[in-house]
């Protein structure tokens, strides 16, 4: 347009130069068309070409524009339908975020009409098809816009959504890390893509992803460490045939992150009562009770050093009197052995003891067990056991571990699999 004009005014130019220079000289042109003479002077002549150009610029200039109204009115009609379709969409997703289900879906309908091939229509579309339950009809429509450049994402989530609220966690596993690829930064979906790694016995993929998790995510760091354990334990439970080192050193690395992880400990313990090391069991044993001091331990402890020397057992024992600077849970340890060996009015000092500083439900017990063996007769049994029932069991970590552990399995691994791992997790 803006060349055409130019050059226009160019011509133009020229032809006014020319008929100026014309114009001083005389004389007359004489000018034959369809056997008729035109006889004028140079100046006329040239003059009237310069009108001729001009009309003829004129004349094209309404003829372009005559043309052109037919398509200005389309794209004034098309472009005010995009704008009610557009407003239209919005109403819609307003109807889904307030839950008026079958408005939602109207809008869906008038927004098909008015911007078929829009990617707003489709989402407005799939989310009201999955408000009214449509649920196959949701799944379409997200994946139309998964495999499309734009909204993309939006596809994937919806997707992501139906597989969770399925609980199809192969399926979430694929869309999270295919989503994950384009947004690593989104917390939710980093929660989402571990959460989908675990459950479908990713734990390679999962322990790799734990950095990740640890630096950015919203867990806290105590789960973490007992989501680590608990995968190093079904890792060490999948290769123990294979190599009973290489399921230590899983072992090893899951009590690192998690020492009170008591069904790892018991796996350790598994693979020391089969090793050539003297005093290993043991030695584990006081240190993972150094750990937790639960008296479950202690009566573990017991059951590996009972045949030993009395005063052996004996000298060991004040070792965990020591660790806790008598406290129940050291003293419980002395008062065991006592009573293992009749040695009563010992086992007595050391239970009431303590019970002077602190009362438990396992300490009034063994006191109960000692009564009823030295005074079967008198009730005083009774009446500790009474005690044991009204007092509060200790809350040891490493109890609440083991329950912790047993509900993981049931949820993390299916009943058939359940304490073996999936073959997906043994890749690498």
């Amino acid at each position: 347009m803006i060349v055409k004009s130019f050059f226009f005014i160019v011509v133009l130019f020229v032809v006014g130069v020319f008929a100026q220079m014309s114009a001083s000289e005389s004389g007359f042109m004489t000018l034959y068309l369809q056997g008729y003479a035109f006889t004028m002077s140079s100046t006329v002549f040239v003059w009237a070409v310069a009108v001729l150009l001009v009309s003829a610029f004129i004349g094209g200039r309404i003829w372009e524009f005559l043309k052109e109204v037919p398509f200005a009115l389309e794209r004034k009609r098309k472009q005010k339908k995009v704008y009610q379709g557009m407003d239209t969409v919005l109403k819609g997703l307003e109807a889904v975020e307030a839950g008026e289900f079958s408005q939602a879906a109207k809008l869906a309908k008038k927004a098909q009409k008015l911007l078929p091939a829009h990617g707003l229509t489709t989402v407005l579309q799939a989310e009201a098809a999955a408000l009214t339950g449509k649920e196959s009809e949701a799944q379409q429509q997200y994946l139309l816009l998964s495999n499309q450049k734009s909204g993309h994402f939006i596809g994937l989530k919806g997707l992501l959504d139906q597989a969770l609220a399925e609980k199809d966690w192969a399926k979430v596993y694929a869309l999270a890390t295919q989503a994950y690829k384009q947004k690593p930064k989104n917390a939710w979906l980093m929660e989402i893509l571990f959460e989908a790694q675990m459950r479908s016995g990713h734990f390679d993929e999962a322990l790799k992803f734990l950095p990740v998790i640890r630096r950015k995510g919203d867990h806290v760091l105590e789960k973490l460490d007992f989501y680590e354990a608990s995968m190093n334990l079904q890792k060490a439970e999948a290769v123990e045939a294979e190599s009973s080192k290489k399921a230590l050193k899983y072992v090893e690395a899951g009590l690192k992150v998690c020492p009170q992880h008591f069904p790892l400990f018991q796996k350790k313990l598994a693979f020391l009562k089969h090793s050539k090391i003297k005093g290993a069991t043991e030695k584990a044993l006081f240190d993972f009770w150094r750990t937790t001091y639960s008296i479950k331990i202690v009566d573990m402890w017991y059951d590996a050093v009972k045949d030993q020397p009395v005063k052996k057992i004996l000298k060991k024992a004040e070792r965990f009197a020591q660790e806790t600077q008598d406290r129940p849970e050291g003293l419980y340890a002395q008062a065991k052995v006592f009573l293992a060996q009749e040695m009563w009015k010992e086992a007595r000092e050391v239970l009431t003891k303590a019970i002077s500083r602190e009362s438990t439900k396992e300490v009034f017990l063994l006191m109960g067990e000692l009564d009823d063996t030295v005074a079967p007769k008198t009730k005083a049994d009774y009446e500790w056991l009474q005690k044991a029932l009204n007092a509060n069991p200790a809350a040891w970590q490493v109890d609440t571990l083991e329950a912790d552990y047993d509900a993981w399995c049931k949820e993390y691994i299916s009943p058939e699999d359940e304490g073996a791992v999936k073959p997906t997790a043994l890749a690498g």
